[in-house]
């Protein structure tokens, strides 16, 4: 889906982490106390604490966002400011 607003675009975009969460989920516990157990009792957990991270990078994303971000956001902001 796209929207058109005057001369902004915006597309929706979805981030599956669907393949990704074991294996995040294994990286989770792998230097910890829980490593020998199965990881994937711990997914529900991981998708909980990603909500969580999500939920506090919209309230405070400049926390979160690197330099390089910052930049790029710079940069998006007086390319448009100049056109």
């Amino acid at each position: 889906m796209t929207l058109s607003i005057a001369r902004i675009e915006i597309t929706s975009r979805i981030i599956d982490l669907t393949n990704s969460i074991p294996d995040i989920t294994a990286n989770l516990i792998h230097d910890s106390e829980h490593f020998q157990l199965p990881s994937d009792l711990f997914e529900d957990l991981l998708f909980e604490a990603l909500n969580d991270l999500i939920d506090d990078f919209s309230l405070d994303p400049d926390k979160y966002l690197k330099p390089h971000h910052q930049s790029q956001l710079d940069g998006i902001a007086q390319e448009y400011l100049n056109s």
